[in-house]
């Protein structure tokens, strides 16, 4: 397969990471101005299973707050992980406080490594392009 094929691919491949990186942080954003702030206290810390403490998997807390519906409690990862009773910054759906998630810089971290990823496969694409059509 000639290199301007493969660097259709890539271009291809690059940009719709790019397009998944830039629609998830447009939904992000938009959470972040519609829902809700609350306070959250972490209840519950589920503890990796010893075999799975060599990869230190994310351990899953469940954190608890008041909502104008009642008290909630969900199921989320915190980074740093956090003890029982540590205080969280909580967002949730005020139409559905049971939509919720730890406010926290760490997630938008999946958006970044993507869109970093989609930036680096579309120039690769970009420049195979490039020298496939021009190169000769």
């Amino acid at each position: 397969m000639p290199i301007l094929a493969y660097g259709l691919i890539f271009l291809t491949l690059g940009c719709l990471l790019l397009g998944g990186a830039l629609y998830s942080a447009d939904q992000s954003y938009k959470r972040t101005l519609r829902w809700k702030a609350a306070e959250g206290t972490v209840v519950r810390v589920e503890e990796p299973r010893p075999m799975q403490q060599r990869a230190q998997p994310p351990r899953v807390s469940t954190i608890a707050f008041s909502s104008p519906r009642g008290q909630i409690e969900f199921e989320g990862v915190v980074y740093p992980v956090q003890r029982t009773g540590a205080v969280v910054k909580v967002l949730f759906n005020p139409d559905d406080p049971s939509q919720a998630c730890v406010d926290s810089p760490t997630r938008w971290i999946g958006v970044l490594f993507v869109g970093v990823l989609g930036a680096g496969f579309a120039g690769v694409g970009g420049l195979m392009t490039f020298f496939g059509l021009f190169g000769r």
